[in-house]
């Protein structure tokens, strides 16, 4: 990018993350006592934001009444009838493997799943009502290393790269797309195209990252063309739907980013805070020293 400050307002994924590795390098190149002071100013600006976005987030329950009522209003009936089927096929998908992710979530942490649910609420909501990827990041970050154990180095670096490079949710929804095309022209699909759905839906979930949803469906043309199939026919059905469908597509590829966290985090010591109410249960033995006279 040629200005740092412009991707960041527009909210371009790719561009920022280039930004920030770019930055890093640069960064890291300096010496210690030079980095000091920059470090406790970020440490600060970082805390600070955490905290607005916090108490910004107490507003979610508004967002997703909002954002139903306003698909409510712009969507027509029939259009979900001629589409019921995919996203039967969708929704089914994405929250079973959701499902599998967070059963794997629950193993590692060694909590109960009711302390996991409660950790993962807050960026699990905003995962389903925000059309960002990276909205839920600092809650993300919050919850798998204060709140379930997770190294927080570890968090910090793979969650926003993750919501960039794998975004799970993304390349299932232009694999379902592309069969659904399929089968409304009645086109049997091979193994082998299988295959080639599989590498064309990663590549164009990776490719649209940071992308609105108009542009997103754009990019389910990388996959169709594998295949040789047109995709005008429905992309206008795909526009009309494409908002129900953000909110699991951005889960999905949250729950993956805390699996792949679980993963690469196995044998690193806990990070979790224990709470006022743990705390207090353990008993404190008192340290005793005793001396002599002599030794007085």
């Amino acid at each position: 990018p040629d200005n740092f400050f412009r991707v960041l307002a527009e909210g371009q994924s790719l561009a920022i993350l280039l930004c920030a590795i770019l930055f890093g390098l640069a960064f890291a190149a300096l010496l210690r006592p030079q980095t000091n002071a920059l470090m406790g100013i970020f440490e600060a600006i970082y805390r600070t934001l955490e905290l607005i976005i916090s108490r910004v987030n107490v507003f979610i329950p508004v967002l997703a009444f909002g954002m139903a009522a306003y698909f409510v209003a712009r969507t027509d009936a029939r259009t979900l009838h001629a589409m019921g089927s995919f996203l039967g096929s969708f929704y089914l998908f994405a929250f079973l493997l959701s499902g599998a992710a967070f059963l794997l979530i629950w193993k590692k942490s060694g909590l109960s799943p009711a302390s996991v649910m409660s950790a993962l609420k807050a960026p699990v909501l905003i995962s389903l009502t925000s059309a960002s990827t990276t909205a839920s990041i600092p809650d993300t970050i919050e919850a798998m290393s204060s709140r379930l154990g997770f190294s927080r180095g570890i968090v910090e670096l793979v969650i926003p790269v993750a919501s960039v490079f794998m975004r799970s949710g993304a390349a299932l929804y232009f694999s379902l797309l592309a069969v659904f095309v399929a089968n409304i022209y009645g086109r049997p699909i091979t193994s082998q195209e299988f295959l080639l759905i599989w590498v064309g839906a990663s590549l164009a979930a990776f490719a649209s990252a940071g992308n609105n949803s108009v542009a997103a469906v754009g990019f389910a043309g990388m996959v169709l063309s594998l295949l040789n199939l047109p995709i005008e026919a429905a992309l206008a059905l795909f526009l009309a739907i494409d908002l129900v469908c953000e909110g699991p597509r951005n889960l999905l590829t949250l729950l993956f980013a805390c699996v792949l966290i679980v993963l690469v985090s196995r044998g690193l010591p806990s990070e979790r805070v224990e709470t006022a109410g743990s705390a207090s249960l353990r008993t404190l033995e008192p340290v005793r020293f005793v001396f002599s006279r002599a030794s007085v």
